[in-house]
């Protein structure tokens, strides 16, 4: 009798399963959101090929084999170069997962809600700030020389955005190991400040590491997907056409 009532449990929550991924997936191909999302995936994927993977050379160098000499293809505008094209990238992504998984898997809509669409904007600007610092300084290496009230709010926001997009799409697991490294980060920066005769240094050193090229959100991990992951994704998807 345990057995059969347990398996009847089990049951349930395959089918539960079965219905969650059934929404999560349908949440993003009705409507206004399926153009969206299209235009989005379209867009991530123009900016990978010409700006991430260098296209923009492999164009330069075609039109100059004919006689046309496009210096503006070559040229370093911010956009041709990698971490503020990581930007727009990771803000994308973290627009794209907000409307397509749903806030509490407990309790998923078919719809995409009104506060996902307003949650989905605030926390995809959050990124950009990355993309504006390169444009005003250009460099995001060690850029903030105080701290205002601007980083207190973009540079949490970051993180913030980075966990909550991982939440909706992998659950608690992941999100909850990388905040406990931010603890710990946050912990090393508070304990060893740097020598330095300024109020809140040791936050604007944990808030340059949040940010750097080499570390935090424009580490390795992102750059090996924007580049190697998307790469055989990309032709993965030619060849399967």
């Amino acid at each position: 009798m345990g057995e059969s009532v347990n398996l009847e449990e089990l049951e349930i929550e395959e089918e539960k399963k079965e219905i969650l991924k059934k929404i999560m997936i349908e949440r993003g191909k009705k409507g206004f959101a399926k153009k969206l999302l299209f235009g989005i995936a379209v867009l991530l994927a123009v900016i990978e090929v010409y700006y991430v993977l260098h296209f923009n050379t492999v164009l330069y160098k075609l039109f100059y084999l004919v006689g046309i000499n496009a210096l503006w293809l070559s040229e370093p505008q911010f956009l041709n170069q990698l971490q503020p094209a990581l930007g727009i990238i990771l803000s994308l992504t973290i627009f794209s997962a907000v409307l397509m998984y749903p806030l509490r898997r407990s309790n998923p809509t078919e719809e995409i809600p009104w506060y996902d669409w307003i949650i989905a904007v605030i926390l995809a600007i959050m990124p950009l700030y990355i993309t504006y610092l390169f444009i005003t300084q250009g460099s995001v290496e060690a850029t903030i020389e105080r701290v205002t009230i601007v980083e207190l709010i973009f540079i949490p926001g970051i993180m913030f955005a980075v966990l909550e997009a991982t939440r909706r799409a992998f659950g608690w697991i992941l999100p909850t190991i990388a905040f406990a490294f931010i603890l710990y980060g946050f912990y090393f920066a508070y304990t060893h400040p740097p020598n330095v005769n300024q109020p809140l240094a040791w936050l604007r050193r944990f808030f340059n590491l949040i940010i750097s090229q080499n570390t935090g959100v424009l580490g390795i991990p992102i750059k090996v997907m924007v580049t190697y992951v998307f790469t055989f994704l990309f032709f993965s998807a030619v060849i399967e056409r």
